[in-house]
C-alpha cells in the first residue's frame, strides 16, 4: 500500500506527464504543421454563437472546433460521461436514458457544487475529443477556431494552445435582455446564471492584456460584429 507521500508524487508525476505532453503536442502541430489557434469566447447570451456562424460560413480559410458539439457527444448513451451523470444526476434521464440537457442546466445552475462536479466528470473528456478533432481537421486547414464558453476560466487550453483569443463583448445589461428573451426567463433566473460565470468586464480586461487578442463589440446589430470579424 502506497503511502501518502507517495500518492502525492505519483498525482504531481502524472499531472507533469499530461501538461508535458500536451505542451509536446501544441509545439509539434505548430512548428511542423503550420498550426494557428485561435481561441472563440464570450459571455453567456453576448452573442458568441453569432461569430461563430460567420466563420463556419467562411470555412475555407478555418475550421471551427465547436465545444458545445463536443459536449452533446460525450453524453451520449454509454460513454463513461454518461454513466457518471446518470450515477450523480438520476433525475436527469429522459424515458429513452438520453440525458435531459435543460433539466441539468436547471440544477447545476443552481448550485455551483454540482456545477464543478458536473465540469470535473466532462473536463477530461472534452478535451480528449478535442485533442482528436484537432489532430484530425489540421490535415486539411491549418487556421482552427475553438469555440469554447469558458476558455478565459480553462487557463490549460488559453494558455497551451491559442495563439490569440477573440472575446465577443457586450455590456452586461445586453447580455441581460438577450438571456432573458432566449432562454424565457425572469431577471433573477438570468442574474443566477450570468453570476455562475466571470463577469464580462473581467474577462474583457483580461483579454485586453495582450496586443495579439481582440475585443469584438457586439452590443449593437449583426453587419457591425461581421465587419469587425472581417478585418
Amino acid at each position: 500500500m502506497l503511502s501518502v507521500s507517495q500518492w502525492t508524487a505519483l498525482i504531481v508525476w502524472n499531472a507533469i506527464s499530461v501538461g508535458g505532453a500536451i505542451a509536446i503536442i501544441s509545439t509539434v502541430l505548430r512548428r511542423y504543421f503550420g498550426l494557428h489557434i485561435i481561441g472563440l469566447t464570450g459571455g453567456i447570451a453576448s452573442g458568441k454563437s453569432t461569430c461563430c456562424r460567420f466563420f463556419t460560413d467562411n470555412s475555407s480559410f478555418c475550421h471551427v472546433i465547436d465545444f458545445d458539439d463536443i459536449a452533446h457527444a460525450i453524453y451520449a448513451c454509454g460513454t463513461p460521461t454518461w454513466s457518471q451523470i446518470r450515477l450523480h444526476f438520476p433525475d436527469v434521464l429522459n424515458k429513452d436514458h438520453t440525458i435531459d440537457r435543460k433539466a441539468l442546466g436547471r440544477i447545476v445552475w443552481s448550485d455551483r457544487q454540482k456545477l464543478n462536479l458536473l465540469m470535473s466528470m466532462t473536463r477530461w473528456p472534452i478535451f480528449k475529443e478535442f485533442l482528436i478533432r484537432l489532430c484530425l481537421n489540421i490535415l486539411y486547414c491549418r487556421t482552427q477556431i475553438l469555440d469554447v464558453p469558458l476558455l478565459i476560466e480553462h487557463r490549460l487550453i488559453r494558455a497551451v494552445f491559442c495563439d490569440c483569443i477573440i472575446l465577443v463583448y457586450c455590456d452586461r445589461d445586453t447580455q441581460m435582455v438577450r438571456l432573458m428573451r432566449r432562454d424565457g426567463i425572469d431577471p433573477t433566473h438570468a442574474l443566477q446564471k450570468m453570476d455562475k460565470q466571470m463577469h464580462i468586464e473581467e474577462k474583457r480586461k483580461l483579454v485586453c492584456r495582450s496586443a495579439r487578442n481582440i475585443v469584438v463589440d457586439n452590443t449593437k446589430d449583426v453587419n457591425g460584429t461581421q465587419w469587425q470579424l472581417q478585418q
